[in-house]
């Protein structure tokens, strides 16, 4: 088992496992609900915040979004460069987080699975990765050791995308725009501070 993830009152439980399945559990009776299965390794899984749906990252570099009603899949997106190690969503439930073994943190509108924004600055996989209690910061945490702690702000852009940079890191965002040209709210990732456990 390589993640295990509550529901927000308890009564289930959600496991993700290298055997290619993520088991729903009930707590308070001790049996399983319902399973999820796909042909990789799980790696992270989480619920989203109004439990109608679980997430998952993996070893086939997808993730997956599934339906809290019966398990059944929804759909699958590719999550970067390498494997999806890490995953939390933001308490709204508008945008998630992901980490990866290709060391970027990325931020992804949950709606349309669009990635928005990554940091770069990790030189080792992502182990975890975690929104702040106010929901402004994003922590990862490397296997190389380092903690990054992640400024995430949504703010209007008229600019396409823009590369900001800060000390040897570069960090990218994204606007997407509505049919009529209008800028999106978007999310900017900038790094604030690492250090070293």
């Amino acid at each position: 088992i390589n993640a295990l993830v509550c529901n927000r009152d308890g009564s289930q439980a959600i496991s993700a496992s290298s055997d290619g399945s993520c088991i729903v559990w009930d707590l308070q009776k001790g049996v399983r609900i319902h399973a999820l299965y796909d042909a990789t390794v799980f790696h992270t899984v989480c619920y989203h915040p109004d439990e109608s749906q679980y997430i998952t990252g993996s070893a086939n570099n997808k993730i997956g979004f599934w339906d809290a009603y019966d398990g059944s899949p929804i759909r699958f997106i590719p999550g970067g460069g390498s494997d999806v190690t890490s995953l939390d969503i933001q308490s709204e439930g508008t945008y998630f987080v992901s980490g990866s073994a290709d060391k970027n943190v990325n931020v992804w509108h949950y709606d349309n699975g669009e990635m928005i924004s990554t940091g770069q600055g990790h030189s080792g996989r992502i182990s975890t990765v975690a929104h702040s209690p106010d929901q402004n910061s994003v922590i990862s945490v490397g296997s190389e050791g380092g903690i990054f702690i992640w400024n995430i702000t949504l703010r209007e852009r008229n600019i396409y995308y823009r590369v900001l940079k800060n000390t040897s890191t570069t960090h990218k965002t994204a606007c997407h725009h509505h049919s009529d040209g209008t800028p999106t709210k978007t999310i900017e990732l900038l790094l604030i501070r690492t250090t070293d456990y």
